[in-house]
């Protein structure tokens, strides 16, 4: 409560000084950023793009988070095994693979290919809670974790928030200008060719996470094992 109490703008310069934790904000406004102009906008492109009905565009929310709950046991043992910074930038090239496959989306309707995409954005998704939480609990000292969430708040929740109101609009509105008025998906295959720039720069942002010490990885790996035994103790109640 100590901690708590501090005012946070006396505490904000001493966090951003602090490296690992300065790059680690970084690299989740990085994540959510192009998670939010690269997932975000896929809902878009189906219901606009191929004129799917909002009770078909529903299955594709049921995909992408019965995906989550599939993938979740794996990618909670990937980053017990290669570690929760390695599997953030797993998490990251779902991201490149939804870019990829809008960029190469064909041109008449179809659920099978957005299902595919969908699936992706549901397994980076749940790649990405089950390494950047982690992440966060074995790289901030305890004393700072209480103005550091606050600081993931402002930049990585407000302001990637604000920089993808501001930059994916634009973007839609160049891809529906280079069409020249092209019907169906050809506006949104242009506008995720247009983010392509953005990822390339978010790949060094991600890159600059410090990677954690051999102790602290055995640690996550110890905590992934609690986690997963209070998981199936829930399940067989």
């Amino acid at each position: 409560m100590k901690h708590a109490a501090k005012p946070l703008f006396q505490e904000v310069p001493e966090i951003l000084r602090d490296r690992t934790i300065r790059r680690m904000i970084i690299a989740r406004f990085a994540l959510n950023l192009i998670g939010m102009m690269a997932g975000g906008i896929s809902m878009l492109t189906v219901k606009r793009g191929y004129g799917i009905s909002d009770g078909k565009a529903l299955i594709f929310v049921l995909i992408q988070y019965a995906a989550s709950s599939l993938m979740s046991p794996v990618f909670s043992k990937l980053a017990a095994k290669i570690g929760p910074r390695r599997t953030v930038m797993v998490s990251f090239m779902h991201s490149a693979a939804i870019i990829t496959l809008w960029c190469a989306a064909p041109s008449q309707s179809s659920m099978i290919y957005p299902m595919m995409i969908f699936f992706i954005a549901g397994s980076g998704m749940i790649a990405a809670w089950n390494s950047v939480g982690p992440y966060f609990l074995l790289a901030v000292p305890e004393a700072k974790r209480t103005s550091t969430s606050v600081c993931i708040s402002i930049f990585d929740g407000a302001l990637a928030g604000l920089c993808s109101m501001c930059i994916t609009p634009q973007l839609l509105r160049l891809g529906a200008y280079l069409a020249d008025g092209a019907p169906g998906v050809e506006r949104y295959r242009i506008y995720y060719f247009l983010t392509i720039p953005v990822y390339i720069i978010g790949i060094f942002a991600v890159r600059l996470l410090v990677p954690l010490s051999d102790e602290k990885r055995h640690k996550f790996a110890a905590y992934r094992r609690w986690i997963m035994m209070q998981i199936h103790s829930v399940s067989f109640r």
